[in-house]
């Protein structure tokens, strides 16, 4: 997959909205943006995990500084919610007309811009493009983009779309463990098992 994520793009008109009405327009996101109750990855689930190694808790959200305790290797715990925090945003630019031959589920036109935010999984990811939030395919990510039917202008010079910056995601997530506390666990720098609903 090529690296990464996201710029400002233009969304078709079959393009699924997200929690929102479709005449409804959002102002475009600034980074520091916190995604809520978010779990991203494909099948993540908050249930019953098991940590891997020892992971330091946090008394606050965010901030890295105060350990409250600490979840010893093997321990259960409870993963209650989680949020993603990017301290930078995606942005893809769409230089030529690029389309989804096979589901549909895409086209964008040159000067397109996409802000990429979460990712949602399946290669899916919330992104905001001209007033609207919604889940878009990652086409920017194929290695092959003709195997996912993914076409641009053949005639054309030049890549169809540029990857102008990648988001900086962090995922946070409120825990609660077997004796009741409670605090909050930073994943980017954690392992952990069971939080995969799909093995």
């Amino acid at each position: 997959m090529r690296s990464t994520l996201l710029a400002l793009i233009a969304l078709s008109p079959t393009t699924p909205l997200i929690a929102q009405e479709a005449d409804s327009l959002v102002a475009r996101p600034v980074a520091p943006v916190v995604r809520k109750n978010v779990c991203p990855f494909e099948c993540c689930v908050y249930r019953e995990w098991t940590a891997i190694g020892e992971i330091p808790v946090y008394a606050t959200e965010g901030d890295t500084t105060a350990v409250a305790f600490t979840i010893v290797d093997g321990e259960p715990f409870t993963a209650i919610e989680g949020n993603v925090h990017l301290d930078r945003l995606g942005l893809v630019a769409v230089h030529r007309a690029v389309t989804d031959t096979i589901y549909d589920t895409y086209h964008y036109e040159s000067g397109d811009t996409l802000v990429v935010l979460d990712y949602l999984g399946e290669g899916f990811f919330t992104a905001w493009l001209s007033g609207r939030m919604a889940e878009v395919e990652a086409f920017w990510m194929f290695e092959d983009p003709d195997e996912h039917g993914t076409v641009d202008d053949p005639g054309a010079d030049g890549p169809a779309w540029t990857v102008v910056a990648e988001p900086d995601p962090h995922w946070w997530v409120r825990v609660q463990t077997m004796d009741d506390r409670n605090g909050w666990i930073y994943m980017n720098a954690s392992r952990v098992t069971n939080a995969d609903a799909c093995g």
